[in-house]
Protein backbone atom coordinates (compact mmCIF):
# COMPACT_ATOMS: atom_id res chain seq x y z
CA UNK A 1 0.00 0.00 0.00
CA UNK A 2 2.62 2.50 0.83
CA UNK A 3 4.97 1.43 -2.44
CA UNK A 4 1.37 2.21 -4.11
CA UNK A 5 1.08 5.70 -2.63
CA UNK A 6 4.86 6.58 -2.69
CA UNK A 7 4.47 5.34 -6.78
CA UNK A 8 1.72 7.94 -7.55
CA UNK A 9 3.53 10.84 -5.48
CA UNK A 10 6.38 10.20 -7.56
CA UNK A 11 4.43 10.18 -10.88
CA UNK A 12 2.55 13.18 -9.57
CA UNK A 13 5.97 15.10 -8.91
CA UNK A 14 7.73 13.99 -12.31
CA UNK A 15 4.43 15.23 -14.15
CA UNK A 16 4.46 18.56 -12.62
CA UNK A 17 8.05 19.00 -13.06
CA UNK A 18 7.70 18.34 -16.58
CA UNK A 19 4.48 20.36 -17.01
CA UNK A 20 7.37 23.40 -15.27
CA UNK A 21 9.60 22.93 -17.88
CA UNK A 22 7.21 22.92 -20.62
CA UNK A 23 6.02 26.26 -19.34
CA UNK A 24 9.18 27.67 -18.68
CA UNK A 25 9.65 30.93 -20.35
CA UNK A 26 12.53 31.82 -23.15
CA UNK A 27 14.82 34.61 -22.18
CA UNK A 28 14.72 37.22 -24.54
CA UNK A 29 17.83 37.17 -27.08
CA UNK A 30 19.85 40.41 -26.76
CA UNK A 31 18.83 42.83 -29.28
CA UNK A 32 15.48 40.92 -30.27
CA UNK A 33 13.04 43.84 -30.73
CA UNK A 34 10.23 43.88 -27.60
CA UNK A 35 7.23 41.29 -28.15
CA UNK A 36 9.70 38.97 -29.94
CA UNK A 37 10.69 36.74 -27.37
CA UNK A 38 7.39 34.83 -27.84
CA UNK A 39 8.05 34.45 -31.68
CA UNK A 40 11.93 33.18 -30.87
CA UNK A 41 10.39 30.48 -28.47
CA UNK A 42 8.26 29.16 -31.58
CA UNK A 43 11.56 29.00 -33.82
CA UNK A 44 11.33 31.50 -35.98
CA UNK A 45 14.42 32.70 -38.21
CA UNK A 46 15.19 34.71 -35.46
CA UNK A 47 15.83 31.83 -33.23
CA UNK A 48 19.43 32.03 -34.46
CA UNK A 49 21.83 35.03 -32.61
CA UNK A 50 20.50 37.76 -34.48
CA UNK A 51 22.84 39.77 -36.90
CA UNK A 52 23.88 43.03 -35.79
CA UNK A 53 21.08 45.83 -36.52
CA UNK A 54 23.02 47.67 -39.18
CA UNK A 55 22.99 44.43 -41.48
CA UNK A 56 19.52 43.44 -40.33
CA UNK A 57 18.25 46.77 -41.51
CA UNK A 58 20.35 47.27 -44.88
CA UNK A 59 19.71 45.56 -48.36
CA UNK A 60 21.30 42.85 -49.53
CA UNK A 61 25.34 44.00 -50.27
CA UNK A 62 25.72 41.66 -52.86
CA UNK A 63 22.83 41.93 -54.59
CA UNK A 64 23.05 44.53 -57.27
CA UNK A 65 20.77 45.29 -60.29
CA UNK A 66 23.04 44.37 -63.72
CA UNK A 67 22.36 47.42 -65.42
CA UNK A 68 22.79 50.05 -62.90
CA UNK A 69 24.82 48.97 -60.40
CA UNK A 70 22.24 49.90 -57.78
CA UNK A 71 22.59 47.91 -54.74
CA UNK A 72 19.66 45.76 -53.71
CA UNK A 73 17.71 45.72 -57.22
CA UNK A 74 18.32 42.14 -57.79
CA UNK A 75 16.66 41.09 -61.52
CA UNK A 76 14.62 38.34 -62.18
CA UNK A 77 14.31 38.26 -65.51
CA UNK A 78 11.61 35.87 -67.25
CA UNK A 79 11.68 33.99 -70.26
CA UNK A 80 9.76 36.48 -72.53
CA UNK A 81 12.49 38.58 -70.92
CA UNK A 82 10.29 40.35 -68.48
CA UNK A 83 12.38 42.18 -65.89
CA UNK A 84 11.23 42.30 -62.73
CA UNK A 85 12.41 43.14 -58.90
CA UNK A 86 12.91 40.79 -55.93
CA UNK A 87 11.54 42.83 -52.91
CA UNK A 88 13.87 41.75 -49.43
CA UNK A 89 13.02 41.53 -45.71
CA UNK A 90 14.43 42.33 -42.65
CA UNK A 91 15.14 39.22 -40.18
CA UNK A 92 12.12 37.40 -38.93
CA UNK A 93 9.63 40.35 -40.69
CA UNK A 94 7.12 40.37 -43.44
CA UNK A 95 6.32 44.07 -43.59
CA UNK A 96 7.82 46.14 -47.26
CA UNK A 97 10.37 48.72 -45.73
CA UNK A 98 9.54 52.05 -47.82
CA UNK A 99 13.16 51.75 -49.80
CA UNK A 100 11.32 49.14 -51.70
CA UNK A 101 8.15 51.22 -52.61
CA UNK A 102 10.49 51.95 -55.92
CA UNK A 103 11.00 48.08 -56.32
CA UNK A 104 6.77 47.27 -56.25
CA UNK A 105 6.09 50.35 -58.23
CA UNK A 106 8.38 49.47 -60.56
CA UNK A 107 7.11 45.97 -60.85
CA UNK A 108 3.60 46.65 -60.57
CA UNK A 109 3.98 49.31 -63.74
CA UNK A 110 5.50 45.85 -65.38
CA UNK A 111 3.01 43.81 -64.62
CA UNK A 112 0.23 46.37 -65.91
CA UNK A 113 2.38 46.14 -69.27
CA UNK A 114 2.37 42.00 -69.60
CA UNK A 115 -0.75 40.68 -68.98
CA UNK A 116 -0.70 36.89 -67.70
CA UNK A 117 -0.95 35.15 -64.18
CA UNK A 118 2.14 36.17 -61.83
CA UNK A 119 3.25 34.17 -59.15
CA UNK A 120 4.41 35.45 -55.89
CA UNK A 121 6.87 33.40 -54.12
CA UNK A 122 7.79 33.99 -50.31
CA UNK A 123 11.15 32.84 -49.39
CA UNK A 124 13.10 32.68 -45.70
CA UNK A 125 16.69 32.03 -44.60
CA UNK A 126 17.61 29.16 -43.03
CA UNK A 127 16.89 29.78 -39.34
CA UNK A 128 13.88 28.60 -37.81
CA UNK A 129 11.35 25.54 -37.89
CA UNK A 130 10.20 24.57 -41.33
CA UNK A 131 7.15 25.32 -40.72
CA UNK A 132 7.73 28.50 -39.29
CA UNK A 133 9.68 29.63 -42.61
CA UNK A 134 6.57 28.56 -44.54
CA UNK A 135 4.33 30.62 -42.50
CA UNK A 136 6.84 33.33 -42.82
CA UNK A 137 7.62 33.13 -46.51
CA UNK A 138 3.48 32.92 -47.20
CA UNK A 139 2.87 36.28 -45.01
CA UNK A 140 6.02 37.79 -47.11
CA UNK A 141 4.36 37.16 -49.91
CA UNK A 142 0.90 38.09 -49.21
CA UNK A 143 2.56 41.47 -48.18
CA UNK A 144 4.27 42.02 -51.57
CA UNK A 145 0.32 40.71 -53.18
CA UNK A 146 -0.87 43.51 -51.35
CA UNK A 147 1.39 45.91 -52.34
CA UNK A 148 1.21 45.30 -55.64
CA UNK A 149 -2.74 45.29 -55.49
CA UNK A 150 -2.36 48.73 -53.93
CA UNK A 151 -0.22 49.95 -57.25
CA UNK A 152 -3.08 48.72 -59.71
CA UNK A 153 -2.42 44.75 -60.15
CA UNK A 154 -5.70 42.81 -60.35
CA UNK A 155 -5.69 40.40 -57.74
CA UNK A 156 -7.41 37.38 -59.91
CA UNK A 157 -3.39 37.64 -61.70
CA UNK A 158 -1.70 36.78 -58.58
CA UNK A 159 -0.99 33.51 -56.80
CA UNK A 160 0.88 33.51 -53.95
CA UNK A 161 2.82 30.61 -52.73
CA UNK A 162 5.74 30.03 -50.28
CA UNK A 163 8.34 27.71 -50.34
CA UNK A 164 10.36 29.00 -46.77
CA UNK A 165 13.86 28.21 -46.63
CA UNK A 166 13.72 25.26 -49.19
CA UNK A 167 14.79 27.45 -52.09
CA UNK A 168 17.59 30.15 -51.33
CA UNK A 169 19.33 32.61 -53.29
CA UNK A 170 22.75 31.80 -51.65
CA UNK A 171 23.63 28.91 -50.30
CA UNK A 172 25.69 30.29 -47.71
CA UNK A 173 25.53 30.14 -43.97
CA UNK A 174 26.39 33.93 -42.82
CA UNK A 175 24.66 37.28 -42.59
CA UNK A 176 25.31 38.54 -46.15
CA UNK A 177 23.39 35.12 -47.50
CA UNK A 178 20.47 35.01 -45.20
CA UNK A 179 19.92 38.47 -46.49
CA UNK A 180 19.57 37.31 -49.92
CA UNK A 181 17.73 34.63 -49.29
CA UNK A 182 14.80 36.67 -46.94
CA UNK A 183 12.78 37.60 -50.10
CA UNK A 184 9.61 38.31 -52.21
CA UNK A 185 10.56 37.15 -55.85
CA UNK A 186 8.46 37.14 -58.71
CA UNK A 187 7.47 35.18 -61.45
CA UNK A 188 5.37 35.30 -64.74
CA UNK A 189 3.44 32.29 -65.88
Amino acid sequence: MISRTVTILIGVALAGWVAGCAQQKVAQPAGTPPGQAKAAAAGPEAAATPAPAQEQNSRPAAVQDEKSGAAGMARIVTADGIELKAIYFDYDQYEIKPDYRDEVAYDADVLKKHPGKVVIEGHCDERGTTEYNLALGQRRAMAVRDALRGDGVATPRMKVVSFGSERPADAGHNEQAWAKNRRGALEMQ
